[in-house]
C-alpha cells in the first residue's frame, strides 16, 4: 500500500495531452488528485484531517485580495458548482471582452458578493469538495492554514469589532490600546479627564476605566480583578461588567479626552476698555439699525398680507357670484329640457294619429278603387246583354217592341 502511494504522479493518460501542452494541469493539482479512486473521492472531512485544520477555524470571510490565487487555480470552473444562479453564469460565459483567467476571477467575485457575510473558506472549500474539485479544496485549506498563522489585519478586527457590538446589546465599555494607554505621573489624567488616582473613588455605580500594566497593584487593599469563567469582567465590589476587548481589538480608536476651553482674561489698560465700549456701542447702534430695518419689513409684510387677503376675498366673492348664475343658467336649462320632452311627447302623439287617419284614408282609397272596377265590369255586362239580345231580333226591330 505503501508503495502504491509513493508513485510520483498520475498517468500520462489522466489528463489530455492538449491540457498538458497549454499548461493548464500543474504538478500540485495532478498529485492532490492522482490516488483517489473515482467512485470514492474523500470527503471534506478528511481533507481538513489532511491539513490538520477544524471547521471553526474555516470560519471566516474571504478577501478579495485572497481570492485571485484561488481564481488561477479554477480549471474547468463550468464544472463547478458554487450555488449562483445560471443567468450569472451564462453572463459570465459568454462575455467575449475576458479572457479565461478574468473568468474566474469574475466568478468568485459573484459568489462572494451573492453570500456576502456567509463566503467563508468553509463554504468554499465544501463547494469544491462536493463538485470533485479536491485539488481546489486543497488549495483553499492551504490558504487558510497560512492565514491562521499570520496575524489579522487592521481592517478585519474592525469587523470583528462591529459583530461583537451588534452581537452584545448595551452599553458596552471603551477599551484602550495597551500602547497608548496612560502613565500615573503628576497632573495626568485618563480617558474621561479624571486623573487617576481619583477614578475609583468617584462611584461605585460607574464603571472602572482599564488600567495598564504599571497601575495594576498599585492600591494593595483593592480587590484583584479578573475573569471569571463566562467572559465576563469581575469588579472590586462583585459586580459584572462588559468584557473588555483590549488586546484583541488595538485597531479601535480611543475618544479623545475632554478638555476645557481656556477662561478669557480681562483688558488691563484703560484704552483697550474703551475701545472695547466703543466696539460695543456701535454694534449696539447697528443692532438698533437692524431692528428698525426688520420692523419697517414686517410692518411691509403685513400691508402686502393684508392687500393679497383682499384681493383673495373679493375674488372669493366673484367666484361665488359667478357661480350663483352658473346654477341659475343651469336651472332655466333644466327647465327647457323639460319643455321640450314635452313638445317631444305631443309631437310623437300627433304624429302617430296623422299615421292612422293616412292608414284609413289609404284603406278608404283602396275601397273606392274597388268600386269602381266592380261598375266597370257591370257596365260590361250590360252591353253584352244588349248585344245579345239585338242579335234575336230582325233588322230594324227593337227587342222590346218584339217582346210587346
Amino acid at each position: 500500500m505503501r508503495a502504491r502511494l509513493a508513485r510520483p504522479g498520475p498517468p500520462p493518460h489522466y489528463y489530455s495531452s492538449s491540457e498538458r501542452r497549454q499548461g493548464r494541469i500543474t504538478d500540485r493539482t495532478a498529485m492532490a488528485t492522482w490516488g483517489q479512486p473515482s467512485s470514492s473521492p474523500p470527503t471534506y472531512e478528511q481533507i481538513l484531517n489532511r491539513h490538520g485544520l477544524k471547521r471553526r477555524e474555516m470560519q471566516r470571510r474571504c478577501s478579495g485580495d485572497e481570492l485571485f490565487p484561488i481564481a488561477r487555480e479554477m480549471i474547468r470552473w463550468r464544472s463547478i458548482d458554487l450555488g449562483l444562479q445560471k443567468g450569472i453564469i451564462n453572463s459570465i460565459e459568454n462575455d467575449p471582452t475576458t479572457g479565461e483567467e478574468e473568468k474566474q476571477i469574475k466568478l468568485l467575485e459573484r459568489w462572494r458578493e451573492s453570500y456576502g457575510h456567509d463566503a467563508t473558506y468553509d463554504r468554499l472549500a465544501y463547494s469544491f469538495c462536493s463538485s470533485n474539485r479536491v485539488d481546489l479544496a486543497d488549495v483553499v485549506c492551504e490558504m487558510r492554514k497560512k492565514g491562521c498563522q499570520v496575524p489579522l489585519p487592521a481592517s478585519d478586527m474592525s469587523e470583528l469589532w462591529e459583530e461583537t457590538e451588534t452581537e452584545t446589546e448595551g452599553n458596552v465599555q471603551p477599551f484602550v490600546k495597551p500602547e497608548e494607554a496612560t502613565t500615573t505621573d503628576e497632573g495626568a489624567v485618563d480617558d474621561r479627564g479624571i486623573p487617576p488616582g481619583q477614578a475609583e473613588s468617584i462611584g461605585a455605580g460607574q464603571r472602572s476605566r482599564p488600567r495598564t500594566v504599571s497601575e495594576k497593584g498599585q492600591n494593595p487593599e483593592e480587590k484583584q480583578i479578573g475573569f471569571d469563567q463566562s467572559g465576563w469582567q469581575e469588579q472590586s465590589d462583585g459586580r459584572k461588567s462588559t468584557p473588555i476587548f483590549a488586546s484583541s481589538f488595538p485597531s479601535v480608536k480611543q475618544k479623545s479626552p475632554q478638555t476645557k476651553p481656556p477662561k478669557h482674561a480681562l483688558a488691563e489698560s484703560p484704552k483697550a476698555l474703551e475701545m472695547t465700549c466703543e466696539a460695543l456701542k456701535s454694534s449696539l447702534t447697528h443692532i438698533d439699525k437692524l431692528r428698525e430695518e426688520r420692523e419697517t419689513m414686517a410692518t411691509n409684510n403685513e400691508k402686502k398680507v393684508r392687500e393679497l387677503l383682499d384681493r383673495n376675498n373679493k375674488a372669493a366673492r366673484l367666484m361665488a357670484e359667478k357661480d350663483r348664475q352658473i346654477q341659475a343658467l343651469g336651472g332655466e336649462a333644466n327647465d327647457m329640457q323639460k319643455r321640450l320632452r314635452a313638445e317631444q311627447k305631443e309631437s310623437r302623439k300627433v304624429k302617430g294619429g296623422l299615421a292612422e287617419r293616412d292608414k284609413k284614408i289609404s284603406e278608404l282609397q283602396d275601397d273606392i278603387q274597388q268600386r269602381d272596377k266592380e261598375l266597370e265590369q257591370v257596365k260590361d255586362n250590360q252591353q253584352k246583354l244588349t248585344e245579345v239580345r239585338s242579335s234575336f231580333c230582325k233588322p230594324g226591330e227593337n227587342w222590346r217592341m218584339k217582346r210587346g
